[in-house]
């Protein structure tokens, strides 16, 4: 990915309200950043995971982040370090 190819990020409708999950399709790969909201005792997460192989089936990595933005840039910084291998 060039620093000018901006991904397309786009909402993941595979997530219900009042979820917030939003996806990119780039080289192969989906990145999908996502918040989800806390229930009972459960915490609220805010991540990311990038996805790769046949339909995107694979999980190659995940993280989470302080906030859905950085969220979206993490997923994006770890696509990055992949290509560069």
């Amino acid at each position: 990915m060039n620093s000018s190819d901006a991904p397309l990020w786009q909402p993941d409708l595979s997530f219900r309200p009042p979820s917030r999950a939003e996806h990119a399709f780039i080289d192969g790969f989906e990145l999908v950043a996502f918040d989800l909201p806390g229930y009972k005792d459960d915490p609220r997460v805010i991540g990311w995971e990038l996805f790769g192989g046949a339909d995107f089936l694979t999980m190659v990595t995940k993280g989470t982040c302080a906030t859905f933005e950085e969220a979206k840039v993490a997923a994006e910084a770890e696509l990055a370090k992949l290509q560069k291998r």
